[in-house]
């Protein structure tokens, strides 16, 4: 007896459903062909062939956006791909390309399902306040937004967006900038933030679901506690991370650190590049005093070498100035290229201040280190590391709190 083939329309959808998850789970060239063809077999194919199609768009000039464009508006009886655009990342203007994303606003508010948002290299001084408001606050999913290297006209223009996103909960501010539009400069060329009077918005609201904030560069501190503190009210942020680059705003983000101190439980601290030089300034004059609810920091890369012995010191210094009563985890990033330049770090005074009676409730200290090994694995590298510190630190290393993760291994020949 021979058996017919069952019409693509009459499988499963169970079935349908997980043939096309795992083509869009393979590695290979010409994916995204065989997601296309698998929406045209048939109408019950189409869902998830368009889940996976257009679950990620990336838009840029570089991608000729306009055919995202049109196929967005375009209306066809089997519906619109909207609903299937959950992340979004758009990188606004080109090098030498005129602007297209403030002009394509209007067309991209109708992604209401959208939960994340990345938006790179845009003015925002070139548009009005009722286009921003429109544009973001027709996201009623949205979650997660980044804005990289992003510039306002002022300080209320950034308050407008957070206002109008109801149910953010991850912002990522990174090299964001205040720009009068008379003053605009070419695209990557950085300035000091003007400092612009605040004007009063009956509508304004804070962030209030915002639990993760990542800011990136200090030259804007002021003007963002003004946009998440509106009177008494302060978003109640859970993790904060801190990526300085300058010395010049620590009283700014001291303040930012203490005005989230009551709900505040993961700190992250680290430098750029360029701000290594002000580490010192930062372990001096940034106050975490009044972290109660802090549980776990993560600290500076420590570069364990005798010519940055000093930025060792300031890390473990940082580390020393924690007076919450909660914090169970501390993570220290290291950087090393033999076992001998850990002494770098002062182990002795790393023992003192976990043997204060703040530190009690300590569970892990986790080091995640990158080192240079002549010739050794992986396992190798993290067991040596971990025998290291048993005889730096017997008592801590026998609670079975130091743990060795994520680290990078990079070879070296034997000379």
């Amino acid at each position: 007896m021979s058996l017919e083939p069952v019409p693509a329309s009459k499988v499963p959808q169970e079935l349908v459903h997980q043939i096309i998850d795992d083509v869009a789970q393979m590695q290979q060239t010409g994916v995204m062909f065989t997601l296309v063809s698998c929406s045209l077999t048939c109408r019950a194919w189409l869902p998830r062939s368009r889940y996976h199609l257009f679950h990620n768009v990336s838009l840029d000039d570089q991608r000729n956006p306009e055919t995202f464009l049109k196929l967005l508006k375009s209306k066809s009886r089997l519906g619109s791909i909207a609903p299937y655009v959950q992340c979004l990342f758009v990188v606004g203007y080109g090098v030498w390309v005129e602007p297209w994303f403030n002009n394509a606003l209007p067309r991209l508010t109708v992604l209401t399902a959208l939960e994340s948002l990345h938006i790179q290299s845009n003015h925002f001084e070139n548009l009005g306040d009722a286009a921003i408001t429109k544009f973001f606050s027709s996201f009623i999913q949205l979650k997660t937004m980044r804005l990289d290297c992003c510039s306002f006209s002022s300080s209320d223009q950034l308050s407008l967006i957070l206002s109008a996103i109801t149910h953010l909960q991850y912002l990522e501010l990174r090299y964001v900038e205040l720009k009068p539009s008379s003053t605009l400069r070419q695209l990557g060329n950085r300035i000091h933030i003007t400092m612009v009077s605040r004007t009063s918005f009956p509508s304004q609201r804070i962030p209030s679901h915002l639990r993760t904030l990542t800011i990136t560069s200090s030259n804007f501190m002021k003007e963002i506690i003004q946009c998440i503190q509106y009177g008494d009210e302060v978003s109640p942020v859970n993790a904060l991370q801190l990526k300085i680059d300058s010395g010049d705003d620590i009283s700014a983000y001291t303040k930012l650190v203490r005005m989230f101190g009551p709900s505040l439980t993961d700190l992250a601290i680290d430098c750029l590049a360029s701000g290594f030089d002000y580490l010192h300034v930062v372990a001096d004059d940034l106050d975490l005093t009044s972290l109660d609810a802090l549980r776990i920091l993560r600290l500076p890369l420590i570069h364990c070498d005798p010519d940055y012995i000093q930025r060792a010191i300031n890390s473990v210094y940082i580390l020393a100035k924690i007076t919450s009563p909660c914090i169970e985890e501390v993570f220290m990033k290291v950087k090393y290229c033999a076992l001998a330049e850990l002494d770098c770090i002062d182990w002795d005074a790393v023992g003192r201040i976990l043997a204060r009676p703040n530190f009690s409730q300590m569970k892990r200290v986790v080091l995640s280190v990158e080192v240079t090994f002549p010739g050794v694995s992986l396992f190798q590298a993290r067991r040596q590391t971990l025998s290291w510190l048993a005889m730096r630190l017997p008592a801590y290393y026998a609670r079975g709190i130091f743990d060795v993760i994520n680290y990078q291994v990079t070879w070296r020949e034997l000379v």
